[in-house]
């Protein structure tokens, strides 16, 4: 249980999610994201108030970064290559913290992001399956890696499930 001060909620790959204040959960308090389908239960707390912070600015929180996912993470430079085809589809969009676009001998096309690298990151790069591949930092590269190992592991058992 704890007190939450909710200032804005937000839609975001097809579920609701509300930012805001959180007390009495230990190192969890402060500003948080909850998912809305998760709260199990909740009381209005009548007579009291709260008073959404002057300068908070919603789209500031969300700012630079590929996703609702905040880690703390200071921003890194992200460079990811693209086949042909899925790099004419990636340039359609303005992605968070976007440094720009390079074509490259090999047909491909490198995106170059200053984000942080959250788990939110790597799941983003594993969308496009073997049309990227992350060129750097080593540290997202190695994550990638090893999803794809884990799964292609499981795939790879003669037994069907």
């Amino acid at each position: 249980r704890c007190r939450f001060e909710p200032w804005t909620v937000v839609l975001y790959r097809d579920a609701l999610f509300v930012h805001g204040r959180q007390e009495g959960v230990g190192a969890a308090g402060g500003e948080r994201l909850l998912a809305i389908d998760r709260i199990q239960e909740a009381k209005l707390l009548r007579g009291e108030r709260f008073q959404v912070p002057e300068d908070y600015d919603p789209e500031a929180w969300f700012d630079g970064q590929l996703g609702l996912w905040q880690d703390g993470g200071e921003p890194e430079r992200v460079r990811l290559a693209f086949t042909e085809t899925a790099g004419r589809s990636a340039r359609e969009r303005l992605w968070p913290g976007q440094v720009g676009w390079t074509d490259v001998e090999d047909g491909r096309s490198v995106l170059e992001l200053e984000i942080p690298v959250t788990p939110e990151v790597v799941t983003w790069v594993l969308t496009w399956g073997a049309d990227a591949e992350v060129l750097g930092p080593q540290g997202l590269r190695d994550a990638v890696r090893n999803v794809l190992e884990q799964a292609a592991a499981r795939y790879r058992q003669e037994d069907e499930p």
